[in-house]
């Protein structure tokens, strides 16, 4: 766990000023000599820019290209979109959808369709809200909160809408081929105005106005007007074909956060990623939008919902959240009857079969900021997740102090990041790894975490087709001659310096962990560690700091792979079942640092089950490093302890909570016989705590009595 400043960082800022929403979303382009990269199209109100390479030499700075030229179909009348008045108009968080190969997002009570310059109205009427179900233009929207879109990449795409799952079931017609997505990826990206999201080949970077590829074509007299009305009514037929309907399946409360994770494959890594899950983006209040903010529902409670079993298990599925509380459903879904794409399940099948969402992490109605697995995690207030390749989950949780937190597949919940402002949500991940939030301020901050992206596929690669992780893999490399190598970090290339595990030769030094072997780096562990430095200089104190292999006894292999990580990155997030682990050894490697942000980990995962084991660890670390049972403060050799400072604060937590350990968790106070010390301690803390809040009553009560003395000699003197 780390404070945000301790992370390299950039911040984007809009020039339209504040009251804007910042969204992201990822997706590919083909060039015309066949090679393909990842744009980031950065959303701000209801304009669309792209995330360029910035003039600044700092490495890892951004900037915005000039707001991208588009056109309301058919783009050959060249009529810009938005076609009305903008004031108080943004477009929600978009998705993109190999499948089709196109863009969606949702724009004030309908889906639009992005493909090129153009944009087109899939379903849903702007002047009109509702919930009914239908095709076309008969579906009706509430959007009375800021959703997330996602596609399944089968034909499928799904959105939140207040407490529902609304699904959009796409027509065969518009099923994109592999030489189809090319010609209208480039014709996106080739075309003057463009932008580039960091392309190498795009000069300066900034997008200039254009008139839209059809109209430029007929101008060339390369269209045929009889051609260009087929096409455009061959869309409006598609879009008539599009089929709106509502999952059976009610929310407890009114959901935020909305991704798709595909399957597994082989090591763990997410699958072929035909879809999006929406990234990027914020929700807020908008002058005139109609559309309620994300704090106005913070503090919604209800009752539990879903606790069955914990993770995400091997296929895809869906992944949405209340306020408090992350959910699972498995795909695929029964076909609503005609269409969706070849990932539902058979046609017979009814839309309104009864669906039961399992619980992943979090418990619905509780808030807090509790790192652990399943309902024992807590989360506060999160709008937007998104998921990397390997099926963890992202959020920012905004409970307290802005924070990022992960989950992983099996539903652990990890806290990354602290000290954020209150003001990002919707978290997106780019292509070289940074961590993009969105806002509702007109701005957004992208953290360098050396995460790995899912990235975004054509239709027709190899990886949208199901070759799983490896051609992943492939993509990421091969956009990394694009934007990951305009983006690149010291962060992400020191971590994959250290995951080619001596692979490329560079390693001149082996530590063995238990039966592991760590092939690291004599230089990196002498300048990021006084304890290795130490060892590997000083010949006189150590006889094997010349050895091309050190042995490390008594220590946690686990531990010590996410020590290292954090020794070339400087950042690393620690599990809760690693967190011991990692704070014991880091304070024997002379790391305070990484000890006090596992321990961190630790304090902020207490609950009335574990605190007495939490207590008795802390209390016997404390006391192996010279502190006595009776306290830290009566210990002066351990005055600077970080364990010492743990337990105290433990100990405040048990007095503030003693009645519910007692009631919750009764048996486990037995054990505080272990440690008679802390027992006494324990009571005479307690002791102090409720008369502290004996005394608060008391002066309340005071307070109240003086304030209705006033009130009645002031209507007396009336």
């Amino acid at each position: 766990m780390h404070s945000v400043d301790s992370i390299p960082r950039c911040a984007v800022v809009s020039s339209k000023g504040e009251e804007q929403l910042v969204s992201f979303v990822l997706r590919p382009v083909q060039t015309a000599d066949g090679n393909t990269y990842v744009e980031v199209v950065v959303t701000i109100g209801d304009e669309l820019f792209t995330l360029e390479r910035s003039v600044s030499p700092v490495r890892g700075a951004f900037s915005l290209s000039d707001a991208l030229s588009l056109f309301a179909a058919p783009a050959s009348d060249g009529q810009p979109w938005p076609t009305s008045d903008r004031g108080g108009r943004y477009a929600q968080p978009a998705a993109w959808d190999a499948w089709s190969a196109a863009t969606y997002f949702v724009y004030r009570n309908t889906v639009v369709r992005l493909t090129g310059d153009e944009v087109v109205l899939v379903a849903g009427r702007m002047d009109e809200k509702g919930d009914a179900d239908g095709t076309g233009e008969e579906a009706r929207f509430m959007c009375d909160w800021i959703g997330q879109l996602a596609s399944t990449g089968d034909g499928n795409l799904f959105y939140i809408d207040s407490k529902k799952i609304r699904r959009i079931q796409l027509p065969e017609a518009w099923r994109a081929t592999a030489a189809a997505a090319a010609g209208a990826a480039e014709a996106a990206a080739g075309a003057p105005g463009s932008g580039g999201g960091g392309h190498a080949d795009r000069g300066s970077g900034r997008a200039r106005r254009r008139v839209p590829a059809a109209a430029a074509a007929a101008a060339a007299g390369a269209a045929d007007p009889d051609q260009d009305q087929d096409q455009e009514e061959e869309a409006l037929a598609g879009a008539r074909a599009v089929r709106v309907s509502t999952l059976d399946y009610t929310a407890p409360e009114v959901l935020f956060s909305l991704a798709f994770v595909p399957a597994a494959a082989a090591g763990g890594e997410a699958g072929a990623h035909g879809g999006s899950g929406g990234a990027g983006g914020a929700s807020g209040s908008g002058s005139g939008s109609g559309v309620r903010t994300r704090s106005a529902a913070a503090t919604a409670g209800g009752a539990g919902h879903g606790d069955g079993a914990i993770g995400l298990g091997p296929g895809p599925c869906l992944v949405f959240g209340t306020n408090t509380a992350l959910y699972h459903l498995p795909l695929p879904l029964a076909a609503a009857g005609g269409g969706g794409g070849p990932g539902m399940a058979a046609a017979g099948a009814a839309a309104t079969t009864p669906l039961h969402p399992q619980l992943l992490a979090g418990l619905e109605g509780r808030k807090g900021m509790v790192d652990a697995r399943g309902r024992e995690a807590r989360l506060g207030i999160f709008s937007g997740i998104t998921v990397d390749a390997a099926r963890n989950i992202y959020l920012i949780d905004n409970h307290t102090n802005g924070r990022v937190r992960r989950v992983s597949p099996d539903g652990t919940l990890t806290t990354l990041v602290t000290n954020l402002p209150q003001d990002y949500w919707w978290p997106a991940i780019l292509p070289c790894g940074f961590l993009a939030l969105g806002s509702f301020r007109g701005k957004a901050l992208l953290l360098d975490l050396g995460l790995k992206p899912l990235l975004p596929q054509l239709p027709g690669s190899a990886a949208a087709a199901g070759a799983g992780a490896d051609v992943v893999a492939a993509a990421a490399a091969q956009s990394a001659g694009a934007v990951g190598a305009v983006l690149r970090s010291l962060q992400s290339d020191l971590a994959a310096l250290l995951e080619q595990d001596g692979a490329d030769g560079t390693s001149d030094l082996t530590v063995r962990v238990g039966k592991r072997r760590f092939f690291v780096h004599r230089g990196i562990l002498s300048a990021r560690c006084d304890y290795f430095k130490q060892r590997l200089a000083r010949r006189d104190a150590f006889v094997d700091a010349g050895a091309a292999e050190l042995d490390l006894p008594d220590a946690d292999p686990d531990a010590f792979g996410l020590l290292l990580r954090w020794l070339y990155t400087g950042a690393v997030g620690i599990p809760l079942e690693q967190a011991r682990g990692v704070a014991e050894l880091a304070d024997r490697l002379l790391l305070p640092e990484l000890c006090a942000s596992a321990l961190s980990t630790l304090a902020t995962a207490v609950t009335v089950h574990n605190i007495v084991d939490a207590l008795l660890w802390a209390h016997a670390c404390h006391e192996a490093h010279g502190g006595s049972s009776a306290g830290p403060s009566s210990g002066t050799a351990a005055a600077g302890c970080p364990f010492g400072r743990l337990r105290q604060q433990l100990v405040h937590w048990y007095a503030e909570h003693h009645k519910q350990v007692a009631e919750e968790a009764g048996e486990s106070c037995r054990r505080l016989q272990e440690a008679p010390g802390l027992a006494v301690e324990l009571l005479g803390t307690v002791a102090k705590v409720e008369a502290q809040q004996q005394r608060g009553q008391q002066q309340q009560q005071q307070r109240a009595q003086q304030q209705q003395h006033r009130g009645v000699r002031k209507r007396g003197r009336a």
